[in-house]
Parts: structure tokens; C-alpha cells; sequence
């Protein structure tokens, strides 16, 4: 279980830290927390930190008692463009939103943008049951492979078909022919996204989904169908589809654990504000 946001406090008692941001001016570090329980960032504070340099956020807590919080990963198979193949962190202050009044900062995933944590407690491995969910937007998207938040392999590599379990949000297209050019909600399950039984979209009433903050939900089950549902803040705005087994690409069959949790990179921007799995 992890609850990981920039913006608010996701539990009601959490009076924490949400992120550790360091500015290049003198390389120094800052937690950014709630002013109190149940809270929304102490914007203030981050202003004030990165006042006339540029910072970093360079973890992201974990709010439940897991304490899985995530750092810059570093890196793996896919090289980022960081120290040592390993990914960057996203600019503090390139995302301010609003949320419920309060001046906030999302976090700004761009290319080479990427936190994970291997190992990670009191997550499902193997072929256990998941639910996960992420706020982000359709203001920052593209076809690029991958923006995910979700579970993948400790190993930093693909281990094969069906050893992820994370939500993908954009245009991409994996298994060619889809109606509409995005962006959706899928299914990124290693080795291709899914949005539906066969693959790809041929939704004609879902061609896209364009709203400026999008709840991506994603719900896996110990055995298929796995439900993947986009929503526009609490009102659902189209019907579940159920990504199962594409093409040769995938098996549904988890093959290996998986415990890593990642707020992954891709060539591609985005936005997130709240996470949870």
C-alpha cells in the first residue's frame, strides 16, 4: 500500500512531509508538508525555498505507515539522462495548480523524469489483487512510451510479458488501429498498454479523454478481466473497459513478483498531482 502526493495530505490524521525538494544555489534540501493534519502543501514554504534558483523535487513521500517513499530512481535497463544512466528529478515549481483554493505544486514528469523504490512493503507481488489510481491531466500528454505509475520488476529490466502492473496515461496506440488519438487510460502490463480485450481501442464514443484533471483507476483482479476506468473528478464519464490478453504480446499469467512502485519516465510530459496503489 503507498499514498504518495506533492499536493494535499491523502488521510485525514497525515500531518507529514509530501516531497524533499533541493535547490541548485546552494544545494540544500527542504521538506514540504502540511500545515496541518488532513492539510493541503505548504506552497509558501516551496516559494519561498526556490526564491531566484531553480530546485528539484527530489523525493516523494509515502504517507502511509509503509513509508515507501520515492526517491530518483536509478535507472536500469533504460538509461536516463542522469548521473550513472540514472533518472533526473521533475522542477518544483514548474506545475503550480489550484486545489480547492489552495496554491499547489504537481509534479511536472518529462522526459527523463522518474522516482521508484525496489522492495517495496506491504505491496501485492505475483498475480495478488491491485488497485491503483493517479490524478493527472490531458493538458501534458503524447504518444511516447511510457508514463506510468504502478508496480514493476525490482530488477530495473523487462522480465517479460505480464510482470507490471501500472497505469499508462497517454496517446499511445501499442497495438495499432485505434479509434481517436487519445489520450486514454490503459493497462501497462509489460511489453504493451492495453485498452481493451483485444488490444486496442475501437471505441467510437471513446476517442480521447480531454479534461484538465483526469482520475486514472486501474483495478487488477487475481485472475482477468482487469477493469481500466478514466474519470473526470468523481463523475464517471465512460463505462469501464476490461484489457485482457492482446495479440501474442501478453499473458495474463504473472510470471515473476513484482514489488518495485515507480512514478516512471518516458519520452513524453505529464502531470500528476496524487497517487495511490
Amino acid at each position: 500500500m503507498t499514498a504518495h502526493s506533492t499536493t494535499r495530505a491523502l488521510f485525514a490524521s497525515y500531518d507529514g512531509p509530501l516531497c524533499q525538494t533541493q535547490r541548485s544555489s546552494d544545494h540544500s534540501y527542504r521538506d514540504i508538508a502540511v500545515p496541518g493534519a488532513g492539510g493541503y502543501a505548504d506552497a509558501a514554504s516551496q516559494v519561498s525555498f526556490c526564491a531566484g534558483t531553480s530546485s528539484t523535487i527530489t523525493k516523494i513521500y509515502d504517507q502511509t505507515t509503509e513509508h515507501n517513499d520515492l526517491p530518483i530512481s536509478w535507472g536500469g535497463f533504460w538509461k536516463g539522462p542522469g548521473p550513472g544512466g540514472s533518472d533526473i528529478g521533475a522542477d518544483a515549481m514548474a506545475l503550480p495548480v489550484a486545489a480547492a483554493g489552495h496554491q499547489v505544486s504537481g509534479v511536472k514528469v518529462e522526459q527523463g523524469v522518474g522516482y521508484r523504490i525496489d522492495h517495496a512493503k506491504g505491496v501485492a507481488t505475483g498475480s495478488k489483487p491491485e488497485g491503483i489510481y493517479m490524478v493527472t491531466s490531458s493538458d501534458y500528454t503524447n504518444q511516447w512510451c511510457c508514463f506510468d505509475y504502478g508496480s514493476g520488476e525490482n530488477s530495473h529490466t523487462d522480465t517479460g510479458n505480464a510482470t507490471m502492473n501500472a497505469i499508462y496515461w497517454g496517446n499511445a496506440c501499442w497495438f495499432n488501429g485505434c479509434t481517436g488519438n487519445g489520450p486514454w487510460v490503459e493497462a501497462d502490463l509489460e511489453n504493451g498498454m492495453c485498452h481493451t480485450n483485444t488490444g486496442s481501442n475501437k471505441d467510437p464514443n471513446n476517442t480521447g479523454v480531454h479534461y484538465p484533471f483526469v482520475s486514472a483507476w486501474l483495478k487488477h483482479r487475481r485472475r482477468p478481466p482487469t477493469a481500466v476506468e478514466p474519470q473526470r473528478g468523481r463523475h464517471r464519464h465512460q463505462r469501464p473497459v476490461r484489457p485482457v490478453p492482446g495479440r501474442d504480446r501478453r499473458s495474463h499469467r504473472e510470471r515473476h513478483p513484482r514489488r518495485t512502485v515507480d512514478l516512471q519516465r518516458g519520452m513524453q510530459p505529464a502531470m500528476v498531482t496524487e497517487l495511490t496503489l
